[in-house]
């Protein structure tokens, strides 16, 4: 900027597009404008500034024009100008960085997808070395007011989970983080996390005979335990239910169903809501199962059939590894076609099972669930089941993890200011009315840490993605049309004309800075 001629016109801009702009001809402007930049958590989009950094030039009338780009060349910053940026002007990559290791906080999880009072589960996590040589880790968890140490050995470029102790069973929400000692990159040394375990899970079943759900219902609330909280009633008493006041609905053989009753399932979802479909006999009206099945045949009466596979990575039947659920018998059953979604577990036919919609609103099942079709309700897998069918649906509704650009919306009950607390601030505010429902949102949250709206709490995390610290080669660089130059390396120029794109480290401030 101090060798700029005199006159130059600067236009500066965030590209992780949260800085706001500087657009003059002060240079002292500019530079105070640049220090009041802090570090942004934000992914940048290197390829977008580029592009709208050349549109400029082009419509510039300098004869002079050139792009430089200040980075440490972090090859995921990289993977999209390679591929779809192809320089106009000269463009030379600054290399200010240096090949350097780092470790991080890749992810957090549960020992059981759906802990309760009956399943309690350990929190675990996964750290990722990037680096080449291995280290020791000491690991540190933090849930409310307690801690729990590790210690882990991860080889070079290796990932590796771990257990603590510490469980969750109890009703209520949990929150806390897992972090590592500081290294290269910091903001990905803790990863932060929130869970909700429900008191009770509201669930509807719908019947066209009392007694088809007489077994489904005995799944979700046994005698020894009682997490679902299980209302019954036939299709016209679901006409009169307000649908929103519970968490899935089970319909069990509709054969009755209209298409009407398929439009209220519909916005049900809109809102929210999931849905479990138990088909029996074929359905007079199939509007709503069109654009996940086709129903093709009813199959049965001289023969039997079992389940014969299951997706065992699915959350659903991970806790059935080892477990054969073939020993139950399918009298009778529904071929269906899958459209957009996918197949879960199969019968011993090839037909279809279990059918998952592809926006995970909708499980089908092929089958219903009374002993004159299935001796799969006496089986011991009947009730985990049927029971994790409907916690896996349940808990879809529960996101509490966000990342850093995300907008947090939640509805809240209260009539008045809702506390909302961020890593930075407390403060209240009034909900605004969406859709009929009092909401609260948090657009775009900038850092990462425990979020709490109300009553409720919720995690914001980086980009997993971003604590990639590998570097783009000269040769791909050079392939692609850039020149390479060491810091403190670049020519004296006349940098009237001149489009400087400054990328620092990883994670930290990306500008564009356009000086004609």
């Amino acid at each position: 900027m101090n060798r700029l001629a005199k006159g130059s016109e600067l236009l500066i801009l965030a590209t992780s597009g949260i800085a706001g702009i500087y657009q003059g001809k002060n240079q002292k402007d500019a530079l105070d404008f640049i220090d009041s930049l802090s570090l942004s958590y934000f992914s940048n989009d290197l390829l977008k500034s580029l592009i709208q950094a050349q549109t400029i030039l082009e419509k510039s009338s300098f004869a002079n024009k050139e792009i430089f780009v200040i980075t440490d060349l972090q090859k995921r910053a990289f993977l999209a100008v390679l591929q779809d940026f192809k320089p106009k002007f000269p463009t030379t990559v600054i290399d200010v960085g240096q090949k350097t290791a780092n470790c991080a906080v890749s992810a957090v999880f549960l020992s059981e997808h759906f802990p309760s009072s009956e399943r309690p589960a350990k929190i675990g996590a996964k750290i990722k070395n990037y680096g080449e040589n291995e280290v020791n880790q000491r690991v540190i968890l933090s849930l409310g007011d307690k801690t729990e140490e590790k210690q882990i050995k991860i080889g070079g470029s290796e990932e590796k989970s771990l257990l603590f102790e510490a469980e969750v069973s109890a009703s209520g929400e949990y929150y806390g983080s897992v972090r590592i000692e500081p290294d290269s990159l910091t903001v990905d040394d803790q990863r932060y996390f929130a869970l909700t375990i429900a008191e009770k899970i509201p669930v509807l079943l719908i019947y066209s005979q009392p007694s088809e759900i007489f077994y489904l219902r005995l799944a979700l609330s046994p005698a020894t335990e009682n997490t679902f909280s299980v209302t019954t009633t036939d299709e016209n008493g679901f006409r009169q239910k307000n649908l929103t006041n519970f968490a899935v609905i089970g319909i069990q053989n509709p054969i009755n169903f209209t298409g009407s009753d398929y439009d209220r399932l519909k916005y049900y979802v809109a809102k929210g809501g999931k849905v479990f479909i138990a088909l029996g006999s074929e359905p007079k009206d199939q509007t709503g199962l069109k654009p996940f099945i086709e129903y093709e045949q009813r199959q049965g009466f001289t023969g039997f059939v079992s389940i014969d596979w299951v997706k065992t990575d699915h959350p659903i039947f991970e806790v059935f590894t080892g477990i054969d659920l073939s020993t139950a018998k399918f009298f009778q059953w529904s071929r269906l076609k899958p459209k957009h979604a996918q197949v879960i577990a199969r019968f011993s036919d090839g037909s279809p099972c279990l059918v998952e919609s592809d926006d995970h609103n909708y499980i089908i099942a092929g089958m219903n669930f009374e002993p004159s079709a299935t001796d799969l309700v006496f089986k011991p897998t009947f009730l985990p089941l049927i029971q994790r069918i409907f916690f896996y649906l349940a808990k879809g509704n529960l996101k509490t993890e966000y990342q850093v650009g995300d907008t947090i919306t939640t509805e809240v009950k209260t009539t008045g200011l809702v506390r909302v607390k961020t890593p930075k601030e407390e403060y209240s505010v009034m909900p605004e009315i969406k859709d009929d429902k009092k909401v609260v949102r948090l657009k775009q949250v900038s850092q990462p840490g425990i979020y709490q709206i109300g009553d409720k709490t919720f995690a914001v995390n980086v980009d997993s993605a971003e604590s990639d610290l590998k570097r783009v080669s000269e040769n791909e660089l050079v392939r692609a049309g850039f020149k390479l130059s060491k810091e403190g390396s670049a020519r004296a120029t006349d940098l009237t004309g001149l489009a400087l794109t400054l990328a620092f480290l990883a994670l930290a401030l990306e500008m564009l800075l356009l000086l004609i």
